[in-house]
């Protein structure tokens, strides 16, 4: 099982395409703003969706 989670996650940041300033915008995760502490890695939701079927 370790081992899907980490295919999943590398297959995961592999597909994320949205850079960093866009997501820090888009997502409020600067300072002072209500997402500060939250990570994000930059995957679009139609990916993250194809992506999952595919383990379904």
């Amino acid at each position: 099982m370790r081992e899907n989670l980490q295919q999943i996650r590398n297959i995961l940041f592999e597909n994320a395409t949205i850079p960093v300033e866009r997501r820090m915008l888009f997502l409020k995760t600067r300072e002072g703003e209500y997402g500060e502490h939250d990570q994000f890695i930059g995957i679009t939701v139609p990916t993250l969706r194809t992506i999952a079927k595919s383990y379904l």
